[in-house]
């Protein structure tokens, strides 16, 4: 107690003094706030390259789970026939360095007689084909395609028995509603010309007038269904012989991608991973410097007004306490 006592005797409690305390006392607050600092941006930075990294992986996922949705639709249920109306679409899909003269052996399958080419495009790098092929040479062109070595090769069947039996039945009715439109079309003038005959003899104007127009009417009526069947007809012959040309056909989709030794995709995606990590990395550190800054700059105006309330406390302190001292 005697010792602390003599100390705050001996200290130079002078305006100047004091300054020098004060700064001492800024100087190590700033320290302190700068060292906080730059642990916060470390851990502040680790973490949102880690948020940068789960972004990654979380559109990986959603891709993911968006093809795990993208099912196959489901077809009609098949009977005991269904494989005579069987509808089968193949798939080829090719990844090679020898492009054109896969693509040549393709496209060279167009002249043939049984074989449809619905479409064909090609590019510097990619060529793909839609073609048809009577069922009679369906093992030709597998063999044809499969001595290409394909990557992929799928098929997928589906019957159109079902399809086929309804489109025949609709046909069906319709044409019993055709003959029957028909046969009243017919009667109704028969007896209507009767009608007319009869009235004409009479001399009945009024009945004449009536029957007359009730024929147009009728007639008209008559007319209009007519033509309304037989477009309906019409249009459900039409998809009958294109069901039918499905199951005549076997179906083929082709595509070719080239291969190179180096590719150039792969290159692409990789710098661009390099940048999107580059540029995650610079948003961190000048992000975090001028958060550093900024709690620099705040810690510096803190620390100035502290000094002074300081320095005008510590004068009024040492007033104070001096008089108590000598008191």
């Amino acid at each position: 107690m005697n010792k602390l006592k003599e100390q705050i005797i001996n200290f130079d409690w002078s305006l100047k003094s004091i300054m020098k305390a004060s700064i001492a006392f800024v100087i190590v607050v700033v320290a302190l706030s700068i060292a906080v600092g730059a642990f916060n941006f470390l851990t502040k930075g680790d973490n949102f390259t880690k948020q940068v990294f789960q972004m990654d992986g979380f559109a990986g996922g959603m891709e993911k789970m968006v093809s795990s949705f993208m099912v196959e639709p489901a077809f009609d249920q098949a009977g005991a026939d269904a494989e005579e109306y069987e509808r089968r679409n193949y798939n080829a899909r090719y990844e090679t360095r020898k492009f054109e003269q896969t693509c040549t052996a393709v496209s060279d399958l167009k002249p043939l007689e049984h074989v449809v080419f619905s479409s064909s495009n090609k590019s510097e790098d990619w060529c793909s084909y839609n073609f048809q092929a009577e069922v009679e040479y369906e093992e030709e062109i597998i063999a044809a395609l499969k001595d290409l070595n394909p990557r992929d090769f799928s098929i997928n069947t589906s019957t159109l028995e079902r399809s086929i039996e309804y489109n025949d039945s609709e046909l069906e009715m319709l044409q019993r509603r055709l003959t029957s439109t028909n046969e009243t079309l017919r009667q109704a003038e028969s007896s209507f010309n009767s009608l007319i005959a009869q009235a004409t003899r009479e001399g009945d104007t009024s009945t004449l007038s009536e029957v007359i127009n009730n024929k147009i009417s009728t007639v008209d009526r008559l007319n209009q269904q007519l033509l309304n069947t037989q477009d309906r007809i019409d249009r459900l012959t039409k998809n009958r012989g294109d069901q039918i040309e499905q199951i005549e056909y076997a179906h083929f989709n082709v595509s070719v991608q080239r291969v190179v030794f180096i590719d150039t995709d792969i290159w692409n995606d990789g710098v661009q991973e390099l940048f999107t990590k580059f540029n995650a990395t610079v948003l961190a550190l000048s992000v975090g410097l001028i958060t550093f800054a900024l709690g620099g700059i705040q810690m510096i105006v803190l620390g100035a007004i502290a000094l002074v309330g300081i320095t005008i406390f510590a004068k009024v302190m040492w007033v104070v306490v001096r008089r108590i001292w000598r008191y």
